[in-house]
């Protein structure tokens, strides 16, 4: 409580009082720690709070100079001297040593010591290498021990009284001269440096090697436990946490619209029931294993089988431990997160009886979403609010990506580790874990083990392809096992037959390898079929197998789709839903559809007022207005809710067929037979997309994609069985070497081969009992050897965990491995000719400070989804081969704003169909898959 008879002057930031914004930190800090349920004594959990208490208290010492209190009132100002991060640091081991070296617990003092020293340095920047070290002098823009001398003399000369009353009051303590003991801390520590020596003799280069790893972990709450309450009160973020009690119900309830009387989706049902039943028994016994899998095949409803698990888990934890753990949802591809991010959010819909789902219960978080955090009223929080609940995970689902997730643990970047907090005590569900590059798995099971066993958190693994992850050559300790809900062997012999022997993979064509004009032979064999799709390895190759499909008159009838990361996410995302056929869904109107709704009223019927148009449905949910100034149209379901009329102004202009699929209410165009149609793609079609075809063909990539891929046909059980031809295409510039091979690693190739020719022909049914398993075994057994040489071998990565380097860390855990790269924004129409107007005018908004910075940030936020949706990005070998095209395309006198280049579709570097042309200029140049 503030002394009301001194009048503090010191600010930590504009308009908020120093004393109030360490006050804030430290209580939202203990607020969080507190509640957590951790495996550690009671005792230890104490020291760890008080620990964490000292941390906050000293994190903005620094900021009671002269030097930083001129910087933030834009006066001028010695730059160096306002630094405040080592200053404060330091001044955070002096408060640890004087009030809690004394430590009886089986946490060593030097860790402790390590955490309040490291998370206070680089509270306001990324980690970076040599963290402890502290330079005597330092003309380089890191503090020296010179630096803190002359700001703590600013201190003690200027604002002494005022800084002994605030850390008075905020530990409690009565008379405690703070800034004059911490001044002959200083002069200690300047007395133990050696002459020549730029460390601290006494000051401990400490490391993690040879500890429990659970200390990583441990230090990454902290962090992020500063982090976040420190911006939170930066932002003048005022949140509570709602109440929200979702059920296996809930599920159960969104299902009733569901047509059992298919029989697929019965079968699909008793998985259900099957994987709740045996969940129910696990909660019987008290939970005892907190790491659960769910190997459902694909097709099975795994989404809504894997949120139903959660919202049990989450009822079940409540009635036990009286708190709420949050459900994070995660998956490999953003192309996969809007379409079960749609499932579910019509789960709480349907449920909550609302039209509208708020971000305080539900929220995406990956680069493509919205960066407005919007509340289920209908407030809009601020820019500033907005980024620090989304990006901190402040709603009770968040469905997300990979690269957030576990960036969240393996990263230096202080913006990614400030929500780790929110993955204690949380049901962290994992969708596809096969998409991680098999070298990361050793890792990311340590981060498994530990999440759940030491910091009682639920892991759901979901995914028709299982990895495995323990070694033959691993220690017992370091083993991870799993309570399975639901395995594929559990099924009978009967069911496997008839409702999960849905392809056969056709391996005869891989005797030999295929030119283009071979593979075109081959898919002329498929021309019977009203759908297949193509899947290669590498941009070139498709674009190569275009051409030659598009000019063969035996697919003349055939609509041919084609996908790639060639062209911009909009394009792709409505070519995908255009594999599906509908024009959109009832029942995502308003929401996700709403903008495909636009689209087609804009593009196809031509009624170009619908731009930013409004879009509401009726309380009965049978009619969608669309109305914009004074113009309005009218799309009315009719009582059997088979068909849709369109009128506008009381005329009717276009009638639509309507049906209901999987719950959901779908609309099409009247026709009598829907146009074939090939598609034609690279793997970004493999895991998740909710299409299915008759037939596919694969080239050659390691034996959990192929799975992946073969998921996309037949995927309902629509037909007797399906073919998934594959086969091994080869370079026609480089006969002796496979597109495979460049994309995939040679080793896994290599034993998916082995496998494939086994067998002419491979049941579904045979893949997770007998091939999956020894495939991934393999992996996990002979790790070791395959890495190429320029990627980190996962022993590597375990050191860097046990000597804390998070700098290092950040390069080697690489779940997409780097290239140089160039960003290329695709101008289609006018509404994206406006965006990068707005975007080169953002860009030219004068930034002089922090403030200025700030506005430019957030005018680009209420744009970036639409941006980002229209940028390519092009991998490139090396810094001197992007220079080559940087050249290239500055001669072809490409618009610029920054990094970033910007091509029309009428441009000779674009093509319509395929998308860049960039590759052509010289083929040496871009790799792209």
């Amino acid at each position: 409580m503030k002394n009301e008879s001194f009048s503090f002057k010191l600010e930590s930031h504009t308009e908020k009082h120093l004393i109030d914004h360490i006050s804030e930190t430290i209580n939202h800090a203990d607020d969080l720690f507190k509640n957590f349920d951790l495996d550690v004594s009671q005792d230890e959990k104490q020291i760890l709070r008080q620990t964490l208490k000292l941390i906050c208290a000293a994190h903005d010492f620094g900021k009671a100079s002269t030097h930083f209190q001129d910087k933030l009132h834009e006066k001028e100002h010695n730059k160096k001297l306002s630094r405040h991060g080592l200053i404060s640091a330091l001044f955070g081991l002096f408060l640890f040593d004087r009030i809690q070296s004394e430590n009886s617990t089986d946490i060593p003092t030097e860790i402790l010591r390590f955490f309040v020293f490291k998370s206070i340095k680089r509270h306001h920047g990324n980690f970076e290498l040599d963290e402890l070290s502290i330079p005597r002098e330092a003309d380089t823009g890191e503090s020296s021990l010179e630096d803190i001398e002359r700001i703590y003399d600013n201190i003690e000369e200027n604002h002494q009284e005022e800084v002994d009353l605030i850390y008075n009051q905020l530990l409690n303590t009565l008379g405690v001269q703070y800034v004059e003991e911490f001044g002959i801390y200083i002069s200690n520590l300047k007395n133990k440096i050696r002459e020549g020596e730029n460390e601290l003799r006494f000051f401990p280069k400490f490391q993690l090697k040879g500890c429990d790893p659970f200390y990583f972990y441990l230090f990454n709450l902290f962090y992020s436990i500063l982090i976040e309450s420190d911006k939170k009160s930066a932002s003048k973020t005022e949140v509570e946490r709602i109440s929200f009690s979702p059920s296996e119900d809930f599920i159960s309830k969104f299902k009733e619209k569901f047509d059992f009387n298919i029989e697929f989706n019965k079968e699909r049902e008793k998985i259900y029931k099957r994987v709740m039943e045996n969940l129910d028994g696990e909660i019987g016994k008290g939970l005892q294993n907190r790491f659960l899998t769910i190997g459902a095949p694909t097709g099975s409803g795994k989404t809504l089988i894997m949120f139903g698990a959660a919202f049990k888990l989450r009822e079940y934890m409540k009635k036990q431990h009286s708190r709420d753990y949050r459900i994070i949802y995660a998956l490999p591809f953003i192309s996969i997160i809007e379409q079960n991010y749609n499932i579910i959010e019509q789960v709480l819909k349907k449920n909550l009886n609302k039209d509208k789902i708020g971000n305080e219960i539900l929220i995406a978080h990956h680069h493509l979403a919205d960066e407005v955090f919007k509340t289920s009223g209908t407030e809009e929080k601020s820019y500033s609010e907005s980024s620090f609940l989304i990006e901190s995970w402040y709603s009770e689902i968040v469905v997300t990506t990979f690269y957030q997730l576990f960036k969240s643990v393996f990263t230096n970047q202080n913006h990614l580790l400030k929500k780790y907090n929110k993955l204690i005590n949380s049901i962290i569900i994992i969708d596809e874990i096969q998409a991680v590059p098999p070298h990361l798995l050793i890792i990311i099971k340590q981060f498994l083990k530990i999440m759940t066993e030491r910091f009682n958190s639920i892991i759901i693994l979901g995914t028709a392809t299982e990895p495995e992850f323990n070694g033959k050559y691993e220690e017992e300790n370091e083993k991870l096992y799993s309570k399975k809900l639901f395995d594929f062997k559990s099924l009978n012999d009967e069911t496997k037959d008839r409702y999960f022997n849905r392809y056969r993979i056709n391996t005869t064509l891989l005797k030999e390898k295929l030119n283009n004009e071979k593979l075109i032979e081959e898919l002329e064999k498929s021309a019977e079929l009203n759908n297949f799709i193509i899947v290669l390895n590498t941009i070139r190759s498709t674009k190569e197998i275009y051409c030659l499909i598009s000019e063969n008159p035996k697919f003349k009838e055939y609509e041919l789709i084609y996908l790639s990361t060639n062209i911009p996410p909009s394009v792709r995302l409505k070519r995908i839903k255009r594999i599906n056929g509908y024009l959109f869904i009832w029942d995502d109107i308003p929401g996700s559809d709403s903008e495909r709704l636009i689209d087609y009223l804009m593009n196809d019927l031509k009624i170009s007022w619908t731009k930013n148009a409004e879009i509401k449905k009726n309380d009965t949910c049978n009619t969608i207005t669309v109305t914009k100034d004074e113009n309005s149209l009218e799309i009315k379901l009719n009582d059997k809710e088979d068909e849709v009329i369109l009128k506008i102004s009381s005329r009717e202009i276009h009638k639509y067929l309507s049906k209901k699929e999987n719950g959901k209410i779908s609309i099409y165009e009247y026709s009598e037979k829907r146009k074939k149609f090939i598609v034609l793609t690279t793997q970004l079609i493999e895991a998740g997309v909710d299409i299915s075809v008759q037939r596919i063909f694969r080239d050659l990539a390691p034996l959990d994609s192929i799975v992946q891929t073969a998921g996309r046909t037949n995927r309902s059980n629509e037909m007797d069985t399906s073919d998934v031809f594959i086969f091994e295409l080869a370079d026609k510039e480089n006969k002796t070497k496979s597109f495979s091979s460049y994309v995939y690693d040679k080793i896994l190739l290599n034993k998916t081969r082995e496998l494939l020719k086994e067998k002419d022909i491979i049941l579904e049914k045979e893949m997770p009992e007998n091939y999956l398993p020894r495939y991934f075994k393999f992996i996990i057994n002979n790790i070791a050897q395959g890495y190429p040489k320029n990627k980190y071998d996962p022993k590597d990565i375990k050191k860097l965990i046990e000597k804390q380097n998070h700098y290092d860390l950040e390069k080697c855990f690489k779940l997409i491995e780097n290239t140089d790269s160039i960003s290329i924004f695709v101008v289609i129409d006018q509404n994206d000719s406006e965006i990068w107007n707005k975007y080169k005018e953002i860009k030219q908004m004068k930034v002089r400070t922090i403030e200025d910075f700030q506005k430019q940030k957030e005018a680009f936020s209420k744009i970036k989804r639409k941006f980002n949706k229209q940028i390519v990005t092009l991998n490139i070998y090396s810094e001197n081969k992007k220079n080559e095209l940087k050249t290239k395309l500055d001669f072809k006198k490409q618009e610029k704003v920054g990094e970033i280049y910007a091509i029309t579709k009428e441009s000779d570097l674009y093509n319509e169909i395929t998308g860049l042309k960039l590759e052509e200029l010289d083929k040496n140049i871009v790799w792209m898959i």
